[in-house]
């Protein structure tokens, strides 16, 4: 999900064909004015932010990934098996909800692939996917007598600081972001490519259904930012530390990440989200950083997308 394409100013985003992209041709320019100049004041705060967190790694590296932290990560309780059994389960309710799709479409039933059916079709498939990694993955915790907490590295008792390091680390993903998405779409554009948009943004603004709608933001800001970062920074990442070291990690648990969503246009931004979670977990030692960026990022996908579209 990409708000992040709408941060340049009106005249680049006609050269970068953004308006164009992301169905913006009809909105309203005060709409689309109000809403560039709020996500300018999030890149001004983000540089902010990567100034500062600069000048501490320039005072002291080690003081931002010590090496005691690179150990803890690697002795997380996770196997290659609890992976897999995981990604077992993703698999399988990704080929039900396709196969049921198709056979619902056949037997002309119902046609799951456009209006609120697909919006309620993309929840049910959300809900079941990521409800079965979190299920799951405490389950595969409980029967080793392993506390939830210590394994997923989820320390609620310090709640409100993790909330804080995971809004600063929001902040601080930003404008690298924005910048390098907009390198990458200059250089596909000189090629003569239009990535498609993501099916669930392009979804966002099509549907009318305020129940569908309300349920689809719970679950992109909420059950989506859980299961994702528990399967792939609480479970992936200390397994891929373990096996390859932390920058290795950090690249292929973020290729990993970006490839399974599927969607070329995405697949940058979404890469640069994977290394930016993935340092949180390893920089804070807590889950809850990184949870915390991603419903941060979705949230202001969802919230920028429902305030562009209008009213329903």
């Amino acid at each position: 999900m990409m708000p992040f394409l709408l941060a340049s100013a009106p005249h680049t985003s006609r050269v970068f064909g953004l308006d164009t992209f992301l169905g913006l041709t009809d909105v309203g320019s005060l709409r689309k004015t109000l809403f560039y100049l709020a996500i300018l004041g999030v890149l001004a705060a983000g540089l902010v932010v990567d100034y500062r967190l600069l000048r501490r790694a320039r005072s002291d590296p080690r003081h931002l990934l010590p090496a005691r932290r690179l150990e803890w990560l690697a002795e997380r309780p996770w196997i290659w098996p609890d992976f897999g059994m995981i990604l077992l389960i993703v698999m399988g309710v990704m080929l039900f909800f396709m196969v049921g799709a198709e056979i619902v479409r056949t037997a002309r039933w119902a046609d799951l692939s456009q209006g609120t059916a697909a919006t309620w079709t993309l929840v049910a498939m959300g809900l079941i996917i990521n409800g079965s990694a979190i299920v799951l993955s405490i389950q595969l915790l409980r029967v080793r007598g392993i506390r939830v907490e210590k394994g997923l590295g989820l320390d609620l008792g310090a709640w409100p600081r993790r909330l804080g390091q995971g809004l600063v680390g929001w902040l601080a993903l930003y404008p690298p972001l924005v910048f390098t998405v907009l390198v990458v779409w200059a250089l596909v554009g000189q090629l003569g490519i239009t990535p498609e948009p993501q099916p669930q943004v392009v979804q966002l603004f099509a549907e009318r259904s305020a129940a569908a709608l309300a349920c689809y933001a719970i679950l992109a800001v909420v059950v989506v930012p859980v299961g994702e970062e528990i399967f792939f920074r609480g479970i992936l990442f200390p397994l891929l530390v373990r096996q390859a070291g932390v920058f290795a990690a950090l690249v292929v648990g973020a290729a990993v990440f970006a490839t399974v969503h599927f969607n070329l246009a995405a697949l940058v931004p979404l890469f640069i989200l994977g290394i930016a979670c993935s340092l949180g977990y390893a920089i804070s030692g807590s889950l809850i950083v990184p949870i915390v960026m991603h419903m941060a990022f979705n949230a202001t996908t969802v919230v920028s997308v429902l305030l562009l579209r209008g009213p329903a």
